[in-house]
């Protein structure tokens, strides 16, 4: 393995960063990759993954190409080198004759994590690393905190009045952020595995969860996994949640469950999932996170009212959260906080925000950060 980058690897990586970052939640639970094919300085050939199950970048661009041999490949994740859906990727690329391979991120997924580029040194081709790598980290950033935590990357998103509530007295949220915001939440439901939410959320505004509105979208994407917490199993057998799971893949966490309405549920498509009991009949977090990382969801948009977001702040987790302020008052006093719950912190204690990104989305004002939790 010679590690030496030359001038024009990172010229040649962008473009195989680039060709993955047009592709959003389609390929999870495996990662976005592109891949250049280089010969004598020029690129002969690009491939990527275009969807979970599909041939991987390497191998669909030395498809591509006319020619191989003596080639330079450029990938953004390592060379798997076991067998899954796919056959290996590291079989292809020595079939290939390639003598070059530059890689922007080692592999972290524990079946695959250092026997690409180990296997690709034994057979004699030169392997260069860490190309960009910290661009190729922030492409793949939920399906590497998925497994290096075993549990999803998380997005806590809500959005409020300037007096900070969530809903109105009579529970009404319908519609506090503009369309402008909402398209925002779309494209972000657009790039991650599940959304969230709580039974309350469910039943009080009976929502679908999916994505529709694509203002923002100029990336291939499917329908993300509705995820509902509902401890007892209380929402309706005849919701949006439920009945459409045929189209849209549905879980329901609790913690007890009616056997008839379980079964009424389960005849619908709905997945569910019991965890551990708590002694206050809520989800426990840790195990939930737990069973969906187990599924295969490494990333969700949690989207639930005061309690869920509450549960998620009391644990100290999301990793990235998005706040929509919509320039509106509605007054009253301890009618739906963003959190409820929550003990009281001093300013000194409080949870910062780092990194903050403001923008407006229409009339609202938009934060983008990360939750520094203490």
């Amino acid at each position: 393995m010679v590690n030496i980058i030359n001038e024009k690897d990172e010229v040649f990586m962008r473009e195989a960063i680039s060709l993955a970052q047009g592709f959003g939640n389609i390929t999870l639970p495996n990662p976005r990759v592109g891949a250049c094919l280089v010969k004598d300085g020029s690129i002969i050939s690009r491939g990527v993954h275009k969807s979970y199950g599909s041939q991987h970048a390497e191998v669909d661009c030395i498809k591509n190409a006319s020619q191989t041999q003596g080639c330079e490949l450029y990938v953004t994740l390592e060379p798997c080198n076991h067998f899954g859906k796919t056959p290996p990727c590291t079989n292809a690329i020595i079939n290939a004759g390639i003598k070059r391979v530059v890689v922007s991120t080692r592999d972290n997924n524990p079946n695959v994590a250092g026997g690409g580029v180990e296997a690709l040194i034994s057979a004699g081709i030169n392997v260069t690393t860490g190309v960009l790598e910290n661009e190729g980290q922030e492409l793949n950033k939920d399906y590497f905190f998925a497994h290096q935590h075993k549990r999803p990357y998380v997005h806590l998103k809500y959005a409020m009045t300037l007096d900070g509530k969530i809903a109105d007295n009579q529970g009404e949220a319908r519609w506090i952020s503009g369309k402008e915001a909402r398209s925002i939440t779309h494209s972000i439901r657009a790039n991650v595995a599940g959304v969230l939410i709580g039974k309350n959320t469910a039943i009080r505004d009976n929502p679908a969860l999916t994505v529709r509105d694509t203002t923002n979208i100029n990336f291939r994407y499917k329908q993300p996994t509705r995820i509902l917490l509902d401890s007892c199993l209380s929402i309706p057998v005849d919701t949006n949640l439920t009945k459409d799971c045929n189209l849209y893949p549905t879980i329901i966490a609790a913690t007890v469950a009616d056997e008839r309405k379980r079964n009424d549920l389960i005849k619908r498509g709905v997945v569910i999932s019991i965890l551990p009991d708590a002694s206050s009949k809520q989800i426990i977090l840790k195990p939930l996170l737990e069973s969906l990382y187990s599924k295969g969801i490494y990333s969700i948009l949690v989207e639930g009212g005061s309690q869920v977001n509450a549960s998620f702040f009391n644990e100290r987790i999301g990793e990235e959260i998005h706040v929509f302020i919509a320039p509106m008052l509605l007054g009253g006093e301890n009618i739906y906080p963003p959190f409820s719950g929550v003990p009281t912190r001093t300013i000194s204690s409080s949870i910062r925000i780092d990194k903050p990104i403001w923008a407006f989305a229409g009339n609202d004002g938009y934060l983008h950060g990360i939750p520094k939790w203490q």
